[in-house]
């Protein structure tokens, strides 16, 4: 399992490194070890270097987490976007943040939503299967949907357009 944890000029690389859940934070250039545990839905303790920490995480993708009660805003990158910014996911929404293209092959197997439809940045779009994977594509930004250019079963290439938002 991996993260990329994101707040202001920091940035984190979270990794578990066996199967017993060992997890340590890449900071620049050394690791750091630590222990976390669950102790109710969302809300984990978390132990760094000998420092205790209260961790609640919200639901919702984007939304503040709390930590030892204080709010704190923080971009959280799992495995899947982590792979697709690495594919160039990234670069493409940057250039042209409402077309939504294809950056690998799939087949597109579910709309969370249709033409005319208002969504907000971070909205799940659709699912795409590709390298026997399931990925929720979200959206890059906040307006309105104006056109949706494949149906659901449709393979697709690499580049194609497959929605566009406004």
């Amino acid at each position: 399992m991996r993260y990329i944890i994101q707040s202001n000029d920091m940035k984190a690389d979270l990794q578990s490194h066996s199967q017993n859940g060992d997890f340590s934070i890449s900071m620049k250039d050394h690791d750091i070890p630590f222990d976390i545990s669950l102790i109710q839905p969302n809300l984990y303790s978390v132990i760094v270097e000998g420092r205790s920490f209260v961790i609640a995480i919200p639901k919702l993708a984007g939304e503040e987490i709390h930590i030892n009660g204080k709010n704190i805003l923080l971009e959280i990158q799992d495995e899947i976007q982590i792979r697709l910014k690495e594919m160039g996911w990234e670069e493409s929404v940057q250039k042209n943040a409402g077309e939504i293209k294809a950056q690998i092959p799939g087949l597109i197997t579910h709309f969370f939503h249709q033409v005319g439809d208002e969504v907000k940045q971070n909205d799940a779009l659709f699912l795409m299967e590709a390298m026997k994977m399931e990925n929720e594509i979200k959206a890059p930004i906040s307006g309105v949907i104006k056109k949706i250019n494949i149906e659901i079963g449709s393979g697709v290439e690499k580049g194609a357009l497959i929605m566009e938002i406004v």
